[in-house]
């Protein structure tokens, strides 16, 4: 796995929901998934820290560079 800035190579085997779970863990590092949902290409996860409480993001995540490649993007965050 290599994630430059918000574009993460992607592995070909592997689902959306995967790559979209793997982007959360190395973004929202100590946070783990605690549901994740996908509604017309925007995904929302809640997030649970024992140290920094509970936090809802909204990304999306966009195909690039021949499928190789997924760039997401943070579009809500809240505490």
């Amino acid at each position: 796995m290599m994630i430059f800035g918000n574009v993460l190579a992607v592995e070909l085997e592997d689902d959306l929901e995967a790559h979209v779970r793997r982007y959360l863990a190395f973004r929202f590092a100590g946070h783990a998934v605690m549901e994740l949902r996908s509604h017309n290409e925007i995904w929302t996860a809640r997030l649970g820290s024992a140290e920094s409480g509970d936090v809802e993001v909204k990304v999306r995540a966009n195909l690039i560079e021949d499928d190789l490649c997924l760039a997401f993007d943070i579009l809500e965050l809240s505490a």
